[in-house]
């Protein structure tokens, strides 16, 4: 991860942290790597929500589908961006929307 350190150090959690403590932090959150595909799925509604996501490239799309099957845009979250962190640090049961990578590289979930 460390090819992405600078867009990690412009994430809200890691702001005014060094190199060596955003490293330290990542082992201690049990962060790893995930790569997304082109309107992969990368959370489900309904997914326990006990880890939360960093993008690192690219962008995710956080989208709600209601009873009928609409599809409404909640938000699309751009390199540096967490997404789930509220649902994972609140000790929400589950996640209630969809998380997609429209045009994702990778991203990083961590633990919260």
């Amino acid at each position: 991860m460390i090819k992405y350190m600078e867009t990690l150090q412009k994430c809200p959690l890691f702001a005014d942290v060094t190199v060596d403590e955003v490293q330290k932090m990542l082992g201690c959150l049990g962060a790893r790597m995930v790569h997304g595909v082109k309107k992969e799925t990368l959370v489900a509604e309904g997914a326990a929500a006990q880890e939360f996501g960093i993008v690192l490239s690219g962008s995710v799309q956080i989208v709600r589908v209601d009873y009928y099957g609409n599809r409404s845009l909640v938000d699309e979250v751009l390199p540096s961006g967490m997404f789930c962190e509220s649902f994972a640090c609140a000790d929400a049961e589950t996640v209630p929307v969809d998380v997609v990578g429209p045009v994702l590289s990778s991203s990083s979930s961590e633990g919260c």
